[in-house]
């Protein structure tokens, strides 16, 4: 909720400040850099520590190692396994909210004041 509420957060902001398909284009690439900055961020210092305590942090890193070689600790597991992920979801909802802006462009200008 927090990544996500991040990603609406600040595409709406520039949005309103540029209101046009370019503006939606940047509104949202900036969506996704934030959600890979704070899904990174959320990971690191709230998700891990969660499960470390159902389960104990090595067993998290070897799981994550197993995957990914190159992931051996906290920090490891940040730069390649949760800020890639929350990248390429920044990028995947980029691209949706993109099709739908361009299907409700019409709409959403008469609301925008």
């Amino acid at each position: 909720i927090i990544i996500l509420s991040c990603f609406a957060v600040v595409s709406s902001a520039l949005y309103r400040r540029n209101p046009t398909t370019k503006g939606v284009a940047l509104s949202v690439a900036a969506g996704a850099v934030t959600i890979t900055v704070v899904g990174a961020l959320a990971n690191r210092f709230m998700l891990i520590p969660f499960y470390s305590q159902i389960m104990p942090l090595q067993a998290i890193i070897d799981a994550c190692h197993a995957v990914n070689p190159m992931i051996d600790s906290i920090n490891a597991y940040v730069i390649f396994g949760a800020a890639p992920f929350n990248l390429i979801k920044g990028l995947i909802l980029s691209v949706f909210t993109l099709l739908l802006y361009k299907k409700m462009a019409g709409f959403i200008r008469s609301r925008v004041a």
